[in-house]
């Protein structure tokens, strides 16, 4: 094992894994028909979803410099942007227009450093939470200031993800990677202990036995998440995943959501409950809870990510995971009509609003505003291919004056 693959295991403090359909249902709860609309895969056009496209070029200079494969989430009106390497993690506020505000924190096995620039974002209380070295989460405001350490009351090394729930509650996941053991289910905790617990209903499998591993990152493959990489642990017939990007928990009108890989509902958590809110119908693309580590299924549906707002549900998923052929589509809903398209991730959403660049939506604001990534190399490239055509857009043409070495341009969707 190289020392990449073991630093990988000792971040399995993020890791997915799921459990089956549930045994109850819910008068409220609604079926989103995926098999169908993956029969009948669509282009899928901006226009349909979003009334307006804007470009924010991120500042750049010798202190704001951006590195490879960088992250974009919200904090209040502001654009936090984190990226990571072997060498260094840094996390990035700017503002609405692009100017650099601060750093936040840094990473350091110290009282105030973080182990990891992953994190999330309390936009009521003006908070982010980062991953620390134990089982602690690092807390800092948006404005730059150390706020404390935060216990999360559970056994460091395994697998976990954790989201804010609401007022002073946390809501953590744990997993067994090795196994498919849920150890505390869907944990409530915050800083003065632990709270309540969900139990899992995930069958017990038994160990993984591990013959060998293999890690990705920066892969277009499997989307944005693959950008934050991807830990396969080969067993003699079966496999085990990690994805470090992937969504287990959202917001989204003051509620909080769960959904996990190999399950095809998303709950709604209240108090100490999870109620079934949407069911996905995944006919020969479902892949069973109990079958969740054998590595013939090369139709089985893993979601990925996803983003809400009031109006649309986006979200990502992979079919043959763990097979030579895996395939990486993107998926919307409409929640006012309950209709969803999907098509190939790499087609993204094609932007017949300002007639540039395909749009890969990569986070939402509290205010359902969302936003994806633009590399300029990129973005100078469509350009050369134009031939100074006088009808670009407005909101395009003005990112004619970027250089290659600059930092990304944020997209907006609104």
């Amino acid at each position: 094992m190289n020392p990449f693959q073991s630093a990988a295991l000792a971040c399995l403090a993020f890791l997915v894994i799921s459990c089956g359909r549930p045994a109850v249902s819910s008068d409220d709860s609604r079926v989103i028909d995926v098999a169908t609309a993956m029969a009948k895969q669509t282009t899928l056009k901006a226009s349909e979803y979003f009334s307006e496209i804007g470009y924010i070029p991120l500042e750049t200079n010798d202190e704001c410099l951006i590195g490879r494969d960088p992250k974009i989430r919200f904090a209040g009106e502001n654009i936090l942007i984190t990226s990571s390497t072997s060498s260094y993690s840094q996390a990035m506020l700017f503002d609405a227009n692009g100017k650099f505000i601060r750093h936040i924190g840094y990473r350091g096995n110290d009282p105030e450093g973080y182990n990891s620039v992953r994190c999330f974002v309390d936009d009521s209380r003006e908070l982010i939470y980062f991953e620390g070295f134990g089982s602690n989460l690092v807390c800092y405001g948006f404005d730059g200031k150390f706020t404390g350490r935060i216990p999360t009351h559970g056994p460091s090394g395994m697998g976990s993800t954790f989201y804010f729930l609401n007022g002073d509650t946390l809501i953590g996941y744990r997993s067994n990677p090795l196994s498919g053991n849920v150890f505390d289910g869907i944990t409530l905790f915050n800083a003065s202990g632990k709270i309540d617990s969900i139990p899992s209903n995930l069958p017990e499998l038994p160990p993984l036995e591990v013959v060998s591993m293999d890690v990705l990152t920066s892969t277009g493959m499997y989307g944005p998440v693959g950008y934050e990489g991807i830990l396969f642990i080969y067993g003699r017939e079966t496999a085990s995943i990690w994805m470090a990007g992937a969504t287990i928990f959202w917001n989204q009108d003051r509620e909080t959501y769960f959904k996990e890989p190999f399950n095809d509902t998303i709950y709604v958590i209240q108090q100490n409950t999870k109620i079934p809110r949407l069911i996905l119908e995944l006919g020969e693309y479902r892949w069973e809870a109990a079958e969740r580590m054998k590595k013939d299924k090369n139709k089985g549906f893993y979601s990925t990510q996803f983003f809400e707002n009031q109006q649309i549900l986006f979200f990502r998923f992979l079919t043959g995971l763990f097979a030579d052929n895996v395939m990486s589509y993107n998926a919307v809903y409409n929640k006012v009509t309950g209709n969803i398209n999907i098509a190939p991730f790499k087609e993204g959403i094609i932007d017949d609003l300002t007639h540039f660049l395909p749009l890969q939506p990569r986070a939402v604001s509290s205010s359902g505003v969302y936003a994806g990534m633009l590399d300029p190399a990129d973005i100078l490239e469509w350009f050369e291919k134009q031939d100074n055509n006088a009808n670009t857009h407005p909101e395009v043409q003005k990112l004619r004056q970027l250089d290659e070495e600059d930092n990304p341009v944020v997209v907006l969707m609104k």
